[in-house]
């Protein structure tokens, strides 16, 4: 509440569906998981909305997307041996999530490992395995679609109000 409106998050929650492959129930169902903790490190929400959506898309249940992405932003160890501070300082540092991800990845690519190799934990590594694989460039479209998703809900809204009067409409006429 401190950094975002309702309708921002709200916006942000319903491009996420708009852009992934799941549906607004599930979402706020899951995003409890990595929500807190991703906060707690410095994770702004669009980040976090924008993981999910690209995971999603890319055809991972939103449950396991929560549960890698939920994984990923605990997965401190790793970018502290990467960068020499932690992810929530390289974030107050104006890092970003996008960008400690893609440093990750190079790194275990110059290191000859795959990127699982960096976490404690499978579902992490396949988080950003999945966020990276094509360098980024998938998940850099989604953050940008994310920062212009202002009055996604009232286009929701909109949509869902016409669509009801349209059938109601009809029923009338019958």
């Amino acid at each position: 509440s401190e950094v975002m409106s309702a309708s921002e998050a709200s916006d942000l929650l319903f491009t996420a569906v708009k852009l992934g492959k799941t549906d607004f129930g599930q979402l706020s169902n899951e995003v409890y998981k990595v929500g807190p903790i991703a906060a707690a490190l410095g994770v702004d929400f669009g980040s976090v909305t924008a993981a999910l959506a690209n995971l999603t898309a890319q055809g991972t249940p939103t449950a396991v997307a929560a549960t890698q992405m939920k994984e990923g932003t605990k997965s401190d160890k790793a970018f502290r041996e990467l960068s020499g501070k932690g992810l929530a300082g390289f974030l107050s540092e104006g890092g970003t999530f996008e960008e400690a991800i893609i440093m990750m990845k190079g790194h275990a690519d110059d290191l000859g490992i795959s990127v699982l190799d960096l976490f404690g934990s499978v579902e992490a590594g396949q988080g950003i395995m999945t966020l990276t694989a094509d360098g980024g460039a998938a998940f850099a479209n989604t953050l940008d679609q994310m920062n212009s998703s202002t009055g996604a809900t009232q286009t929701a809204f909109e949509t869902m109000d016409q669509g009801l009067a349209v059938t109601f409409d009809k029923i009338k006429a019958n």
